[in-house]
């Protein structure tokens, strides 16, 4: 299992007997196979997850952009989504790029037809009620504490809008 789940890579392909034995692990007798296992779904959230929206901008030679003498918060989830944040702290010490490319707040989702099938055992496994109460009793009864190999799981499984 430690094995298996360090070999997770985003250039290849996991294949869907893989994920279902990373799922059904999760609710395993043995600590370590769960401890693993829990490592594995988070790495896999983050491979399938949909890329960032990229958009580029153009400098116009001037730092106006960069003020914030009038700026106003967002006030709706589409003007949110539509806010750049650019986290680039190098552009700008010596000089300003023509063009650069960054991150809107807004990532593709995926839809019930566009899943792909590691996506939709993932899916589909973590709607159950009875499993996830019984993966989270078990993640209770391993650590009395917290433990942030879960929190990364059920922060990478991402399942809002579900």
């Amino acid at each position: 299992m430690a094995l298996l789940s360090h070999l997770l890579q985003r250039n290849v392909p996991v294949s869907l007997s893989c994920v279902r034995t990373f799922v059904d692990f999760l609710r395993n007798d043995d600590i370590k196979l769960r401890k693993y296992s829990t490592k594995a779904i988070a790495a896999l959230c983050r491979l399938q997850k949909p890329p960032c929206i990229r958009v580029e901008k153009v400098f116009e030679g001037d730092n106006s952009w960069l003020t914030i003498d009038h700026y106003q918060p967002p006030q709706t989830q589409i003007e949110w989504e539509q806010t750049c944040f650019l986290d680039k702290t190098y552009l700008g010490y010596y000089a300003w790029p023509k063009v650069t490319k960054y991150a809107l707040n807004k990532r593709e989702r995926y839809t019930q037809e566009n899943m792909p099938e590691q996506v939709a055992i993932l899916y589909d496994r973590f709607m159950d009620k009875e499993f996830l109460i019984r993966t989270i009793q078990l993640a209770i009864l391993d650590k009395k504490n917290f433990s942030r190999i879960h929190f990364r799981m059920f922060k990478t499984l991402d399942i809002r809008n579900a």
